[in-house]
This record gives C-alpha cells, structure tokens and sequence, in this order.
C-alpha cells in the first residue's frame, strides 16, 4: 500500500510570523503513523530521477492508495496538490491541522474533518492519525473516483491525443477499474493507452519504461484473474502456470533493462 504526503517543506510561518518546522511533523507525526499502518511512500522529493516534477506528482497523488494533507498554513502549493486529488480520487485523504496557527482553514475545506496535532509536540497525535488511516481504509463504501478522473483525462486526450500524461494516467486507471468491474473492454482500453504512450514522439528511456511496465502489469492482473476463485489448489496452480505469467515477467524485464532506474519494473521482475 502506497502513501503520498502534502505538506510544507522546512520551516514555513503562518500569517502572523509564528514559524513551524514541517519536516519535523513529517519526521515525528506522518511518516511513523503511515509506518504502523504497513504504509510505504513519501513526498515528490522522494523522486530521485530527473524529468518532470509535475508528472511525478499527478501520477502520485494519483496512484496513492491514501494521502495526508498537512493544511496548518496558507501554502499555495499544498492547497493545488490537495485540490488535484479531490478531484481525481474523492476519499482515502487525510486533512491534519496544527496547532497553535494564526491561518484559518480555507472556506471550501471547512466542511471537512481534519485531525489536530500540537506544532510544539507533534508526536502527542501519532495515535490518533494511525487511527483515522485506519478508519479510512476499512470503511466499506466506494472511495475512489476513477470514472471522474478517466473522463478528465480522456477530455485532455480529446485535444492533445498524445499527450503523455494523460495516456499514462489512462493506462493506469482503466486498469484499476477493470479490477473493480472486470470487464474486458477496460484492460483493452489500458493497453490501447499504453500503445499510445509508446507511440509519443521523443519518448525518453523512463518514460518507455513506465508505459511498458504498464502493460506487464495489465498481463499481471489478467494473469492473476485467471485463478482467483478457482476452487481446488491444483486448479489455481495450474492456471498461475499460465503464459500470462511468463509474459508479465518478460515485459516487466523489459522495463527494466530500459531505464536501470526504474525500480518498480525491476522490483517486479
């Protein structure tokens, strides 16, 4: 299970110069509660590769199984990033706030519940944030807003037909809502965004390796399908012997070779 935090980086002040340290409430607060919960992940800064930081982060907030959102300040970037997966992903996003701050919760956030830590003792509300993740994640009812976020990027598609970033984040979210619905024509339509990332222009070695990792993945997951309910063990065994298998691990060997630095293909592999 993947985290991404939004936060503040290094000291930042509120509106009355009161200083607070967000790295230490990311050291003290965020990173050990998302630990107990068997969360990994972190922030853009975790990115070491280059390319684009903007990708990196759409991709992310994306993908982030749960995101925590440190709103103690007024911090213009927060609040984009944080408006970016309201609009991609409807739930799963944890609002923390410190205290004390001069900067009052926006208007359009203030119907939303948010956890409070204290900024001279952050670790005081490690246990509660563990709490509300957890909270989260059991909760039954549907959170992810996948059809809103394919029918955002399949509009930037509708202009920009091979645009990179859209066609990857279809690959991606065709792909999780063929999990949820198992329809064939959503996987088709996750390998038809993969062909066309790999059919964008000027192309660079970790982009074709993201795109081609995808398409492993899509082999993963058909190839997982396959046995899921089957009754008896020899069943199931015999179906994960399948040729889906060796082609998932192929691809994702390819991805890897591509680009060295890519390590979720080479962890796959």
């Amino acid at each position: 299970m993947r985290y991404f935090v939004i936060r503040g980086f290094g000291r930042k002040k509120d509106s009355q110069g009161r200083e607070i340290d967000f790295d230490r409430v990311d050291r003290e607060l965020i990173r050990p509660a998302l630990a107990l919960c068997n969360f990994e992940g972190g922030t853009t800064q975790t990115e070491d590769g280059a390319g684009n930081i903007r990708a990196d982060m759409f991709a992310l907030i994306l993908e982030a199984d749960v995101v925590v959102c440190d709103i103690t300040v007024h911090n213009a970037n927060v609040f984009y990033e944080l408006g970016v997966r309201h609009a991609l992903r409807k739930k799963h996003t944890v609002l923390i706030k410190g205290s004390p701050s001069a900067d009052t919760t926006p208007f359009d956030l203030s119907t939303d519940r948010y956890r409070s830590y204290t900024v001279d003792d952050p670790k005081q509300a490690l246990q509660a944030l563990v709490r509300a993740v957890q909270a989260g994640q059991l909760a039954g009812r549907e959170t992810d807003s996948f059809p809103g976020a394919r029918d955002t990027w399949e509009r930037v598609r509708e202009g920009l037909p091979q645009e990179l970033e859209a066609n990857l984040a279809l690959a991606n979210v065709y792909e999780r809502l063929y999990r949820q619905q198992r329809k064939p024509a959503l996987l088709e339509s996750s390998n038809q965004a993969v062909q066309r990332t790999l059919g964008c222009p000027d192309l660079r070695a970790g982009e074709r390796a993201e795109a081609t990792a995808l398409r492993a993945r899509n082999l993963k997951t058909l190839w997982r399908r396959q046995f899921e309910g089957l009754p008896t063990l020899q069943q199931r065994r015999a179906a994960a012997l399948s040729v889906h298998a060796r082609d998932a691990y192929a691809a994702y060997l390819e991805a890897f070779q591509l680009d060295l630095n890519s390590f979720f293909p080479g962890v796959a592999t």
